[in-house]
């Protein structure tokens, strides 16, 4: 082999336009500190905590996960929301994922969703997965363009849909979010005003405090919703 020079990156101009150009777009280079939260009944199936632990990080930033066993779903969200907006330091951490202890999170989830939620500047953005059973539609609630309401649409293969409430199986939120809603923010409610699982009483809380939120679905983070006494995934 004869000595050469490599030439490699920032070698000309245009690819040091191509950094300066990722640089403002992509969620890399911002402080992307998430907390993860997973409410449980305190048996998380096996499967589950494999997709958990395979779920990338993102790189230089903090991360951490809290667990809240054995509460009602939405006051175990309460309680967890609460208890982040309270702490001197996680309070300051930009974002919060939650996941559910039946739903299977591909590898690259959370710097997928971290990275379309910087472009498109979402305050809520989820992963695509099925409610269960034969006949289970997509947790794409609402189209915005309608009056407002949940029922469900379609997803679009390879975007991202936006919506006006989604489920929380993989779901990134602005944790600014819960500082303009009043809380409580999750409530499993049956009323005059209809029935509510905790995650569309949050989105339809907000709709009537009028606050606005961009509320979307990427179709291409594709979650599974695993029937724990069966095995099946949908």
């Amino acid at each position: 082999m004869k000595p050469h020079i490599i030439q490699g990156w920032g070698s000309s101009d245009t690819e040091w336009e191509q950094a300066d150009r990722a640089r403002t777009k992509l969620s890399a280079y911002g402080d992307l500190s998430t907390v993860i939260v997973m409410p449980t009944r305190g048996m998380i199936p096996a499967r589950v905590v494999d997709s958990f632990m395979s779920m990338m990080r993102p790189p230089n930033s903090k991360t951490t996960q809290l667990f809240m066993a054995g509460l009602e779903v939405g006051d175990a969200y309460n309680e967890a929301i609460g208890m982040i907006i309270a702490h001197p330091e996680l309070s300051r951490w930009p974002y919060i994922l939650t996941i559910e202890e039946d739903n299977l999170v591909p590898p690259m989830a959370l710097l997928d969703l971290q990275r379309e939620m910087v472009r498109g500047k979402w305050d809520v953005l989820g992963g695509l997965y099925w409610t269960k059973g034969d006949g289970g539609v997509p947790q794409i609630w609402g189209d915005p363009t309608d009056e407002f309401n949940f029922r469900p649409i379609a997803p679009i293969a390879g975007k991202v849909v936006r919506t006006n409430g989604t489920g929380m199986g993989c779901t990134l939120f602005r944790r600014d979010v819960f500082e303009r809603i009043d809380g409580p923010w999750f409530v499993t409610q049956a009323g005059e005003s209809g029935m509510f699982t905790q995650d569309l009483y949050c989105f339809n809380r907000a709709h009537e405090q009028k606050v606005k939120l961009k509320v979307g679905v990427d179709c291409r983070v594709r979650v599974g919703h695993m029937d724990v006494e069966t095995g099946r995934v949908y």
